[in-house]
């Protein structure tokens, strides 16, 4: 059988960026300062003390991407009276992509921007395909309850030719449906 239809799927992603910043610095000591050895005894310290401060700063964010495709499977379905099995696989076509979220502006400083505002994403990712297999069990003559198993890969990159970096995605997906019939 051939499946058509338009799907809605939403990736969240978590970014972090850190950025550690050391600053060396003397310290003119007249004995005031003082650490504990391994035997719990006061050194002091005098004349010039070298000091290395390090701080460490941590930005994290989430981003959302929505598509919506437009699969064309093709299936193949074997019944053995309750219980059925299917094997499927196809093309996806997407025809709409939407982004929220922030990218890293500038590294050093940790400076982030709306990802709209960068327009380094793509409004449409083009080409995917699909593969899965599943089972079901028919409860009664009008309801059945299915499991499957699907793995879908977009060929194209998200983002623009004019990025330093692509961003591909493939996703692996477990789906569980119960299915009634109307008469």
């Amino acid at each position: 059988t051939f499946q058509f239809g338009l799907a809605r799927q939403q990736i969240s992603e978590r970014f972090e960026w850190s950025n550690i910043n050391q600053r060396k610095f003397s310290i003119q000591s007249d004995s005031a300062y003082f650490y504990l050895d391994e035997e719990n005894q006061r050194q002091y310290l005098e004349g010039t003390i070298e000091a290395v401060e390090t701080r460490t700063r941590l930005v994290r964010n989430y981003n959302h991407f929505t598509l919506y495709n437009i699969p064309m499977l093709v299936r193949y379905s074997k019944r053995d009276q309750r219980f059925s099995w299917h094997l499927s696989g196809g093309g996806i076509v997407n025809v709409s992509t939407t982004f929220e979220g922030r990218l890293l502006e500038n590294a050093s400083i940790l400076k982030t921007t709306d990802i709209e505002a960068q327009g380094i994403y793509r409004s449409t990712v083009g080409l995917a395909w699909q593969l899965g297999a599943g089972v079901a069990y028919q409860f009664t003559p009008r309801s059945q309850l299915s499991l499957s198993l699907h793995h879908r890969r977009f060929l194209n990159t998200f983002t623009g030719s004019t990025t330093d970096f692509e961003q591909r995605y493939g996703f692996t997906g477990l789906g569980v449906a119960w299915r009634w019939w109307l008469e």
